[in-house]
């Protein structure tokens, strides 16, 4: 035994007793507390979780001697408010669940990961679940006994900390449990939160290209009755100050920002002005852009994502005339909140000294040219060809069955977009995956050794073993992929308008991941914008269309009663849009999960008398109920697993008496065995394909088709056209005169290269 080493002393118990402190070993762990979410966003859940809110004492106070009706004046509440409550947390639902819920769990695996060592890391909500009761039971019975607890409110306010922290101590005592317990409250003023809310600020303003010459920067905050800080809460004093703080970090004059509060409930006075109030006066004074940090809350919600990303934002534009409401996220799990988090748990809030000198971040410096951005560009992927794509074998294409035989569930392509971000060297990635194509595009970071990165992503990115080696693009060969794919030159269907939206869902898709970053999706809205230009400039959106509008114009299909369009993919958007410019008037829209602003809009743009049907699962007895009502159903999913089968089906109502025609988009097959039910028609995917690529072929020999084929081809290949080879990607990075790959893969000269043998620009592995 060294001599800095003893063993273990007992204070006195005989030895035996396993529950004595001498026996037990130590093993540490953080709590996060956040407020709580439904479990679903069905109206039951929601009225439950609304309930169970609204009779917290903490956040409705009656006066005194009447708190015996609370109980029952948070179930009036809950039951007038329930159904409207749920229609919006259905907007703003995620594949993966609630946003709240599954930012906290990112947070929680986040912080796990940089704490290290021998910590643990839970989280527990004081509404809903998973429940403060049954976390520290589970801690408990992991072995648990040093706890630090971490509210994840920087200011402290009694309906959110205080709150919480009683419902803990409550629990603790309840359960007769004992932790060596640290809370980690009031860190509204802390160094490592100030700064990670200002960089994520300061981030999104430079992104957009605003300043505070031509925006406006308003914090908006959860709201409380005014009573309650002349009762002695800290909230409001503490906002103002993380706000002051933030504003002198961030370098934003005091005369282009203002405080406001949202989410008021009930008649009594609020804390004031009233986030709206303030909206509607910046859109009087002739403001065109405002930007609006959350600054109170630590991730995305209902409060943020709808009442504000969607409600304010519409308002707002509505009143200026169609200026800009530019919601900033919340800290969520952004990296340099989760390193200020670990430093809270470690040591407790680093507070910033009211007289200290704070340095602002610099101010609106120059962007990155997107011309750079796209020198940084790598695509690696494989793709089933269209008829004007032009790659040959071995180029990354791959048959229908093998790509359909690739895992790209879209929890699949986020675990996969993560995993590939965290690599070194990447600076954002977003998996772009459609029924066509299952490719990755990702932004090297400026020092990134760029022959390594591309070795590594075309290693974790090999999808299938019958795939062969995926195609690997670099700078501009990469950007001209993605734009030819938002041109639909690599489409089954040719200009199709499909994978351009594909591709902005795919984005979106990065960014609820965490995955795409600002510089990344500089580029992605640059491509869009572009192939958006390319079809006006040279005519080639006369020969645009939709797949669902090129296959339903070519099938027997009627339209004319209830029809029903299950799925919220690009697919359906398209045969929504379709269906309604085509007069159906019974229209009801079935989707699910997401962060579902894009359906909403859309559907409220095209298609403003269908009714929006969002579920938990394509399954639910809710799509069973709507298809029994419907002459149509329309299925624009991309799923492995079929949600309709003969046995579900026959349940539902005698359709010899009624017919049913399902039309099927999903490659995989949405049902099963449903093609022999009596007066059920079935037009499988096969036979959509197939009428569309008639549509297609009529298509490529229309009159002008080839000249205008032509035309974008020419536009294409002057995208970012070097001068010289050595103009081009690899001459300003330091790469030496050397292949990319050095393991025997043959290798091709891109075509932003002249030719020459020594420069390694745009070499790409086939």
């Amino acid at each position: 035994m060294s001599e800095c080493e003893s063993p273990a002393v007992c204070t006195g118990c005989s030895g035996e007793q396993s529950p004595c402190v001498c026996h037990i070993a130590t093993k540490r762990a953080a709590l996060l507390l956040n407020l709580g979410t439904p479990d679903t966003p069905s109206n039951a859940d929601v009225r439950r979780y609304l309930r169970e809110f609204l009779a917290d004492p903490f956040v409705i106070k009656l006066p005194r001697g009447l708190g015996w009706m609370t109980p029952a004046l948070s179930t009036l509440i809950a039951t007038f408010r329930g159904a409207k409550s749920a229609e919006a947390y259905r907007e703003i639902w995620w594949d993966e669940g609630s946003p709240l819920k599954v930012i906290t769990e990112r947070q929680s695996q986040g912080l796990r990961h940089k704490l290290g060592g021998d910590w643990s890391v839970y989280y527990a909500m004081r509404y809903a679940n998973p429940s403060i009761r049954n976390v520290i039971k589970q801690m408990s019975d992991d072995g648990i006994t040093d706890v630090v607890v971490v509210p994840m409110y920087p200011q402290y306010a009694g309906p959110t900390t205080a709150t919480a922290l009683e419902v803990l101590y409550r629990e603790l005592r309840t359960q007769g449990l004992r932790f060596s317990l640290a809370v980690r409250n009031d860190w509204y003023d802390d160094r490592g939160y100030i700064d990670a809310q200002a960089e994520l600020l300061h981030r999104f303003i430079a992104e957009r290209q605003l300043r505070h010459d031509n925006s406006f920067l308003l914090f908006s905050t959860h709201s409380m009755p005014a009573s309650y800080i002349k009762d002695g809460d800290p909230y409001e004093g503490q906002v103002r100050r993380s706000m002051e703080l933030v504003l002198k970090r961030l370098g934003w004059p005091a005369d282009r920002t203002s405080l406001s509060f949202q989410s008021k409930l009930g008649p009594v006075p609020w804390l004031a002005p009233a986030t709206e109030d303030v909206l509607a006066e910046l859109a009087e004074r002739g403001e065109t852009d405002v930007v609006v940090c959350p600054i109170s809350f630590t991730a995305d919600c209902l409060e943020t994502l709808e009442e504000i990303g969607m409600g304010y934002a519409e308002e707002f534009s509505e009143a200026s005339a169609g200026g800009t409401l530019h919601l900033v996220p919340s800290l969520n799990d952004d990296s340099q909140f989760i390193d200020a988090l670990a430093a809270i748990v470690r040591r407790g809030p680093r507070r910033m000294d009211h007289f200290a000198s704070v340095e602002p971040l610099s101010g609106s410096s120059p962007h990155e040219p997107i011309e750079s951005l796209v020198d940084r560009l790598v695509m690696v992927g494989v793709a089933v060809p269209g008829p004007l794509d032009q790659r040959g074998a071995g180029d990354g294409v791959v048959t229908e069955a093998t790509l359909r035989s690739m895992h790209r569930e879209r929890e699949d392509a986020i675990e996969k977009a993560r995993s590939i971000n965290k690599l070194t060297g990447v600076d954002g990635c977003v998996v772009f995956n459609t029924c066509q194509r299952a490719e990755v595009y990702v932004l090297a970071e400026h020092d990134a050794d760029l022959g390594r990165l591309s070795n590594v992503l075309r290693e974790t990115c090999t999808c299938a073993d019958d795939a062969g080696s995926p195609a690997l693009l670099v700078g501009r060969d990469a950007y001209r992929r993605l734009l030819e794919c938002g041109l639909g030159l690599s489409s089954r269907l040719p200009a199709e308008t499909d994978a351009l939206e594909q591709a902005c869902s795919s984005a979106r898709m990065a960014m609820q991941a965490g995955t795409l970053s600002p510089a990344l999706r500089r580029v992605f809205d640059y491509a869009t914008e572009r192939a958006a230009e390319i079809r006006r400039s040279t005519g080639w959106s006369d020969y645009s269309t939709s797949f669902g509008e090129a296959a339903l114009g070519r099938l027997d299909v009627p339209v004319g009663g209830d029809v029903v369009i299950v799925g919220g993919s690009t697919t359906s958007k398209k045969v929504l849009r379709t269906l309604a410019d085509a007069g159906s008037s019974h229209l009801t829209f079935i989707y699910r999960g997401g962060a579902r602003k894009d359906i909403v809009r859309h559907v409220r743009g095209v298609a403003p008398h269908a009714k929006r049907l969002c579920v938990h699962r394509y399954d639910d007895d809710q799509v069973l109920e709507a298809i029994a009502h419907a002459d149509t159903v329309i299925f624009g999913l991309d799923r492995r697993t079929p949600v309709l089968d003969r046995a579900s089906l026959k349940k539902l109502r005698d359709f010899s008496a009624r017919p049913l025609t399902i039309v099927d988009f999903n490659t995989f097959g949405s049902t099963s065995g449903v093609a022999d039910v009596e007066g059920v028609s079935l037009i499988a995917s096969a036979e959509v394909r197939a009428a569309a690529a008639e549509h297609g072929a009529d298509t490529q020999a229309a009159e002008g088709f080839a000249e205008t084929l032509l035309k974008v081809r020419q536009s294409v290949s002057a995208e970012f056209e070097p001068e010289s080879c050595c103009s081009g990607i690899g001459a300003d990075r330091g790469l030496e005169p050397r292949p990319l790959f050095e393991d025997g893969v043959t290798q091709q000269v891109s075509s932003a290269c002249n030719g020459c043998d020594s420069c390694p620009v745009g070499r790409v592995a086939l």
